[in-house]
């Protein structure tokens, strides 16, 4: 969640561009649902989502989401390996945007423009 947050204040500052921040977002929303209908499909033994899903999401940005649908939903916090990979996922995001954003790299990439 803070990082959201910080993403939010640095789009405000114009520190990053406000796609950024939206991304996150999004895809921290698609991530957290993720989790619930998976979730969901353990109890009732439905059709699961895979765990490459669940990290392909986190991976493009959801890992907030992701973090926080583990706690609201218990789930996937006990799955050593999972918490393994989902750890190293948010460090390499982390790391990969800290790199874009004070390497000046972030300022190279032609984004769309998003106006409100």
């Amino acid at each position: 969640m803070l990082t959201l947050v910080v993403l939010a204040v640095a789009a405000y500052l114009q520190r990053v561009p406000l796609l950024v921040p939206l991304i996150y977002a999004a895809m921290s929303l698609i991530a957290f649902f993720a989790y619930g209908l998976d979730k969901s499909a353990a109890r009732t033994d439905r059709w699961r989502t895979q765990e490459s899903t669940l990290h392909l999401f986190e991976l493009l940005g959801g890992w907030p989401g992701a973090l926080i649908a583990q706690g609201s939903f218990r789930h996937k916090t006990r799955k050593l390996s999972f918490q393994l990979s989902f750890w190293l996922i948010v460090a390499v995001n982390l790391g990969v945007l800290i790199w874009l954003i004070h390497g000046g790299q972030i300022d190279r990439i032609h984004w769309p423009a998003v106006r409100f």
